[in-house]
């Protein structure tokens, strides 16, 4: 006789219980599939809803854009005639103090920016990118934009 061990005992209860025309394995695999299918369900509800939230975000954001976008399209012709107006006050102070210079017998005074200008024609509205809004950041103006032409459009 063979030795009991706890797998031959519980190897033997189990096969005990199974009779013939058990339904305990297809009920508990028709739960399983039951189980299974509310899981499916519940995932497509959660992607569904997330869609959902991605779509409105977007909505949010693309709204945000169009504004932002309109705000520029208002404020950008004021900036660029101050800056076509800053241009052409410092190309004045450059001829005079090129003046003073020639009364001098000193060299003419030339900019970083007129060997620039030479190259490249001045931006219009159209063509304004931020790189040439960055390269222009760093240059130091007389006066402020009057607040009563900005903050109207910025609001």
């Amino acid at each position: 006789m063979l030795p009991l061990t706890r797998w031959t005992i519980e190897n033997t209860l189990w096969c005990g219980a199974m009779q013939a025309g058990d339904t305990s394995i297809k009920d508990s695999s028709d739960e399983i599939a039951a189980e299974l299918r509310v899981r499916e369900e519940k995932t497509y509800a959660t992607t569904d809803e997330s869609k959902r939230d991605i779509n409105i975000s977007l909505n949010i954001w693309r709204q945000s854009l169009e504004t932002e976008n309109k705000k520029l399209k208002e404020v950008l012709p004021v900036v660029r005639c101050r800056y076509e107006s800053l241009l052409k006050q410092r190309n004045i102070l450059v001829e005079k103090i090129n003046k003073l210079r020639e009364s001098l017998d000193l060299t003419t005074y030339t900019t970083k920016s007129d060997s620039v200008e030479t190259a490249f024609d001045v931006k219009t509205a159209n063509s304004f990118s931020l790189e040439s809004a960055l390269e222009y950041s760093n240059v130091s103006t007389c006066s402020p934009l009057p607040s009563s032409q900005v903050e109207p459009h910025l609001q």
